[in-house]
């Protein structure tokens, strides 16, 4: 009786809180697609995503007419709408401020037949407010079509645009809000340029420090990330001193993180199935450091992925990945090789989450159960449940105090998972077991192991296990993409009562859909047995 009232055992009440679901891995995996609404476009350009979740792309029809395509945060096609007449498409380039207004780079006709670039904003409402142009003349210079636009803080306006008439042809401009010109880098400065002094394209990220692609005058198959000063002065390099291959697209998330998609002209490099062109995605950490390049292959994404602008045999530019605000990658895709109907999506790549955790109730901050699969494994949704919520609920001579952690996972095969538990508790290994649930019955996990661990300072037990998709875990046995198993610490309760199982189910949830290959497993804490043997079977 006194051991079982020494245990530190945790509220049994087990609360799931906001961002219980997290990751320890480094890249973005393919999630799902956005295809709602979509049958009569050929393939989507540029997404951009607002602060409260609202995705804009352009969407192109098989008679090369373009939309404004906007997307709730629950993926539904809400609007389509066209930009104002006597303007034309110079780069799918779509901007978004922190008032949720939109940006658009154009061009118009001048009198002379000439064309000028010009920004088109909308309010976040969609309506049309104003057209950005006092910028496209400057001196003897005219300022073309717009590679890329980014929007600080303060309303401030980067942009970079194709030039003539001075001495460089490329610039980078920074306007107001009303877009009146406030400075002009033709060519970046520094030690560290090599070489590379064209501002090709531009982000900023959310320190209102500016980021630019730069390229040799007379090249065109390589770029240099730096940032930069407003003055084009040259701060640090972004990925090390080598070149990457050239790319128009890049955008940083909410946590500086920098993404740069690649496209390789040469001609050297096998074309990606589906697309004329290979490209990356390349990721860097917010001090610059190279993390890799997501995997956007047609195995990995539900079919081909092809982020490039231009259509036919032959495009010229990748476009712009769109950044939600929790670190999704937005990519408009389509069909590339004969224009059919049928593949237009905005491919969406999110963080795998591999880690659930669980606070007690009451004022406490510390986890008390913390649920740890590899990376790559994704986390769909965790809850605690009670025993009585099971099928059959009974254990005859044993209870459940630390209730049972549910959880589903999406995986890629039928490869071992090796899954973590930890409890906060002051029992110790010889004083518990792992157990079971399986078809009605409660039975010894095989090959498990319990050590002495700690979790946040505090003594805790540590679980550890593997499963797979029809594996000895699953209820079936059978490879389906579904893993069933119930798993917990059963206090023994023939000579005593302790502590009351838990009531009710708390659940913390990713808000992915499902697809592939789905595991679900149900884990019950570590069985609490007075008499029990020193060893696990």
């Amino acid at each position: 009786m006194a051991t079982a009232l020494n245990l530190a055992v945790f509220n049994p009440a087990i609360a799931a809180t906001d961002g219980g679901l997290s990751s320890s891995g480094k890249l973005q995996v393919y999630n799902t697609s956005i295809r709602d609404g979509l049958d009569d476009y050929v393939t989507l350009y540029g997404p951009t995503v607002t602060a409260d979740g609202y995705a804009y792309s352009y969407g192109a029809k098989q008679d090369n007419s373009l939309n404004i395509l906007k997307f709730s945060p629950d993926k539904k096609l809400v609007k389509e709408f066209q930009l104002q007449d006597g303007y034309s498409l110079s780069l799918p380039t779509i901007a978004v401020d922190r008032h949720g207004n939109t940006y658009y780079a154009v061009e118009k006709e001048l009198a002379n037949n000439d064309r000028a670039s010009a920004i088109l904003k909308y309010n976040s409402n969609d309506q049309f407010v104003t057209v950005l142009d006092n910028f496209n003349t400057i001196g003897e210079q005219t300022i073309r079509g717009a590679y890329a636009v980014a929007i600080d803080s303060h309303d401030n306006l980067y942009v970079t645009a194709g030039a003539s008439g001075g001495d460089s042809n490329i610039v980078l401009l920074k306007l107001d809000s009303a877009g009146n010109l406030l400075n002009k880098v033709d060519f970046l400065q520094g030690a560290d340029a090599h070489g590379y002094t064209q501002p090709l394209v531009v982000a900023l990220n959310n320190k209102d420090q500016v980021y630019v692609a730069a390229m040799q005058p007379a090249g065109n198959e390589t770029v240099k990330i730096f940032r930069v000063d407003d003055s084009g002065n040259i701060i640090t390099t972004v990925g090390g001193d080598d070149p990457i291959k050239l790319g128009y697209g890049m955008n940083i998330d909410s946590n500086n993180n920098l993404y740069f998609i690649s496209i390789d002209t040469t001609g050297n490099t096998p074309p990606i199935p589906g697309c004329p062109m290979p490209y990356e995605v390349r990721k860097y950490d917010s001090s610059g450091t190279f993390i890799g390049a997501i995997d956007t292959s047609p195995e990995a994404s539900e079919g081909s992925v092809c982020t490039l602008y231009g259509g036919g045999a032959s495009p010229a530019f990748s476009t712009a990945p769109g950044v939600g605000t929790d670190g999704d990658i937005y990519i408009g895709t389509g069909n590339y090789t004969d224009g059919s109907l049928g593949n237009a999506r905005i491919a969406v790549y999110s963080m795998a989450k591999n880690i659930a955790t669980f606070p007690p109730t009451g004022t406490q901050s510390n986890t008390q159960v913390r649920l740890s699969l590899p990376e790559g494994a994704d986390l769909q949704y965790a809850e605690v449940k009670s025993q009585s919520e099971l099928t059959t609920p009974t254990h005859v001579g044993f209870s459940y105090p630390l209730g049972l952690v549910s959880f589903k996972v999406k995986v890629k095969n039928t490869d071992p998972l090796s899954t973590e538990l930890l409890f906060v508790t002051d029992l110790k290994p010889n004083e518990v077991t792992s157990m079971k649930y399986i078809n009605g019955t409660y039975s010894p996990i095989a090959n498990a192991t319990i050590e002495q661990s700690m979790l946040e300072g505090k003594p805790a037990l540590k679980l550890t296990y593997q499963l797979s998709d029809g594996g000895a875990l699953d209820e079936d046995g059978i490879v389906n993409g579904e893993i069933v198993d119930p798993v917990g610490l059963a206090v023994k309760t023939t000579e005593t009562n302790v502590l009351a199982p838990n009531t009710g189910s708390k659940r913390v949830d990713n808000g992915l859909p499902l697809f592939g290959i789905i595991a679900t497993v149900l884990l019950a804490g570590v069985a609490l047995i007075k008499k029990h043997k020193t060893s696990i079977k």
